[in-house]
């Protein structure tokens, strides 16, 4: 029972969901096998479930990104040579995300590995604990309205620091971007789309990690069970960022994410019992 389809399922959905929102994706992922006893977590699983999440996220958002490359191109030729004029706001975003892609991808990377190591429950404990305060606050500080054409590099970096921090297991990448997106005063179903494509482009370097992973693990636990369970693993993190994806669109500008904070709370409080029983 430890690897039945319907446990490789429930894990794909919570891996997928949790990639979108203001919930630790690492934390859950660590979690997750100690309370289950689920034994399959493994770098192929990882793959599948990181590349179902990174396909939910294109399929709602293709006409968007596929806009700003080709924005980019037009940019990209010569004045004389273009016959059209850019979409400078799809040209301003796309450089917003450009300028978070180092210090992302190093700790897409890194998070993607310190996912196979043993991860203290005391420090999982303490950073959810922080991360959910961190989303709590901003619902009660005045909003703000800049988007693509008032924000600077500098709003880059910061997002791509906070992003790479999520190599700390229990930081939530969404949860620290939004929190430094918003005490910056942007937009907020702005600056979410902004963080959305970031973290698609940490989802890349996390496939590529996941995959040289298995390939340096010389394919180990490989069996035909495991492989249909990571397909199913994959339709389920597929719908769970979809469902993630539209919950944070409506939370953003409704009822704000203060529901996330209590139940990273309350996450972190487990984490802390669990801690203390072993």
């Amino acid at each position: 029972m430890n690897d039945s389809l319907l446990l490789y399922i429930f894990y794909g959905l919570v891996a997928g969901f949790s990639q979108y929102t203001p919930l630790s994706a690492s934390a859950h992922q660590a979690l997750f096998p100690m309370i289950l006893r689920f034994n399959s977590v493994w770098p192929l699983l990882r793959f599948f479930v990181h590349l179902g999440a990174l396909c939910g996220l294109l399929f709602l958002n293709w006409q968007r990104v596929n806009h700003m490359f080709r924005q980019m191109k037009i940019v990209a030729t010569p004045p004389k040579q273009r016959n059209r004029t850019p979409d400078l706001d799809a040209v301003l975003d796309a450089r917003i995300v450009m300028a978070t892609s180092i210090p992302a991808l190093i700790g897409a990377v890194l998070s993607a590995f310190t996912v196979m190591t043993h991860t203290s429950l005391l420090l999982l404990t303490i950073m959810l604990m922080v991360g959910a305060t961190a989303i709590y606050i901003p619902d009660y500080l005045p909003g703000g309205d800049r988007k693509a054409r008032g924000m600077s590099s500098l709003d880059g970096i910061l997002l791509g620091v906070c992003a790479a921090l999520s190599v700390i297991p229990g930081v939530s990448a969404v949860g620290l971007m939004l929190f430094v997106g918003l005490l910056r005063k942007c937009d907020k179903g702005y600056i979410l789309d902004i963080i959305l494509m970031i973290c698609g482009m940490m989802l890349a370097g996390q496939i590529i990690t996941d995959l040289v992973s298995f390939v340096i693990s010389g394919f180990s636990g490989f069996s035909v069970h495991k492989i249909i369970g990571c397909f199913f693993a994959a339709a389920a993190s597929f719908g769970g960022s979809i469902g993630a994806i539209f919950m944070m669109r409506f939370l953003i500008v409704k009822d704000g994410l203060s529901g996330f904070a209590y139940y990273g709370w309350g996450l972190g409080f487990f984490s802390l019992i669990l801690y203390l029983m072993v």
